[in-house]
């Protein structure tokens, strides 16, 4: 929500900003947090529910689907984040 209101502050939504840019805010959101999903949408977010792009079995390289429940804070559900790829509209990440 901080990011959110960051954004708010430079947009043409405020009109102090000067700015003729708008914004959508996307949460891009893994399908075992759905519950989670109900706040960001009351707060104006698009929420998208995805499962990740890939099983760790898909992934060829044997030290890091070995490893990469290691990386970052959720291995490969991390991958979700590729998601944003896919949105309908043409965005700016």
């Amino acid at each position: 929500l901080v990011l959110r209101h960051s954004i708010h502050k430079i947009s043409r939504r405020n009109p102090n900003s000067g700015s003729k840019y708008d914004y959508k805010m996307y949460a891009i959101v893994h399908t075992q947090a759905r519950e989670c999903a109900r706040v960001l949408e009351k707060t104006g977010f698009e929420v998208v529910v995805v499962d990740p792009p890939l099983k760790k079995h898909d992934i060829r390289g044997e030290f890091l689907r070995t490893h990469i429940h290691r990386e970052r804070c959720c291995g490969h559900d991390e991958f979700i984040k590729l998601e944003a790829y896919r949105l309908p509209e043409e965005i700016i990440v």
